[in-house]
């Protein structure tokens, strides 16, 4: 684990963080982006357990229903270390469990133990994660009054035979529906998607992003379908009837769905799971491509991919090349390892690949020149 900590940690930092988007044909890494502080809710609100999930092993917290006092004292810790905080957005996150199945009075509960925070002016708004088929009208317009202005919604497919045999209980149409109804009511809508699910296929789940991209979400998290032991997944896969995606294969569909997104100027907020103690040890999970720097590594895949195709046609055979990038771009250039720096080596042909920092390149390209 010492390794991959001394690879990653600083590049997890910077590129989930400053995450890509923006204009056609460019990166964008956002000046500024919000600091969320994480409130988690495991299973709180669920109707039922996805043949998948196990937020405990994913958050190391553990399901108890968490009290409006435990809120309090967590958002007062969080709230002390107000100067990394200063100059910046900070927004109030609940995730986990199913936010608006809760009941209304629950719901009133939750919020209001983030009213004295707000009125200090500690944070701007709130944004909290459900279902799609778990909306009703009159909770949306108190979590308006209470300052949520984003709710991400479970999408994990658009395939309704994926959705059937990962136990969700909801379809396509319901998610549908759902981006009608909190559009409507004035909310940002985030959608998540899941890789490798049962039934799932590169092409199905291509097809989702696509579905997902007509429905113009602000903003869209991937994640890898891992086996956790005491899921309903772990059994499937005990029986030979499911086969996870390994690194390489999540690595590359990630990399064709956030190129679509960016394309389409739709945020790709989060690659990949949250590193809880309980996964990074190893403790719970059976196989599946996880990887602490999941993000990382498909955000520099996909730099490179485009790095590559716009290579001028020039011969770099046998020669000393030197590549120009905004500096910024440098670890995303470089990948996990350097194995971008070699990759594009090869590409170029080039004897020796030196890289310097330009930031008056335009983000997203680069210059190639000799030595």
């Amino acid at each position: 684990m010492a390794e991959w900590k001394a690879s990653c940690r600083g590049n997890r930092e910077k590129q989930e963080r400053g995450r890509t988007g923006g204009s056609k044909g460019g990166l964008f890494l956002p000046d500024q982006p919000p600091v969320i502080v994480p409130v988690f809710l495991p299973f709180q609100g669920c109707k039922g357990r996805c043949v998948f999930c196990d937020q405990k092993a994913i958050t190391s917290i553990d399901e108890k229903g968490v009290s409006t006092e435990t809120i309090v004292r967590f958002l007062s810790d969080a709230f002390s270390k107000t100067r990394r905080h200063e100059g910046k957005k900070v927004i109030v996150a609940f995730y986990g469990g199913t936010f608006t199945n809760n009941p209304l009075p629950v719901i009133r509960q939750i919020l209001a133990a983030t009213s004295s925070f707000r009125e200090k002016g500690l944070f701007s708004s709130i944004r909290v994660s459900t279902r799609p088929d778990s909306l009703e009208e009159e909770k949306l317009l108190l979590m308006k009054e209470y300052g949520v202005d984003t709710v991400e919604l479970g999408v994990q497919s658009m395939n309704d035979d994926v959705l059937n045999r990962a136990g969700r209980g909801h379809s396509s149409e319901h998610t549908r529906d759902a981006f009608y109804l909190l559009k409507s009511l004035g909310f940002e809508v985030g959608a998540q998607l899941m890789a490798g699910l049962p039934g799932d296929s590169p092409a199905i789940f291509m097809d989702s992003v696509e579905e997902v991209i007509a429905l113009r979400p602000s903003m869209v998290r991937l994640y890898p379908t891992v086996v956790i032991e005491g899921t309903a997944l772990a059994g499937l896969y005990a029986g030979g009837r499911y086969t996870p995606l390994g690194l390489e294969e999540t690595v590359s569909l990630c990399a064709q769905a956030l190129a679509r997104f960016e394309e389409e100027q739709i945020q790709v907020i989060r690659i990949g799971l949250a590193p809880s103690q309980e996964l990074i040890e190893g403790r719970r999970m059976i196989d599946g491509p996880w990887h602490p720097c999941l993000g990382f590594l498909v955000r520099s895949r996909h730099y490179l991919q485009k790095a590559i195709k716009s290579l001028p046609s020039s011969d770099w055979m046998g020669l000393d090349v030197r590549v120009r990038v905004p500096s910024r771009e440098i670890t995303l250039l470089r990948g996990f390892r350097n194995q971008g720096l070699s990759a594009l080596k090869a590409a170029l042909s080039a004897k020796t690949l030196t890289v310097t920092p330009d930031d008056s390149i335009a983000r997203g390209k680069l210059v190639v020149e000799p030595i």
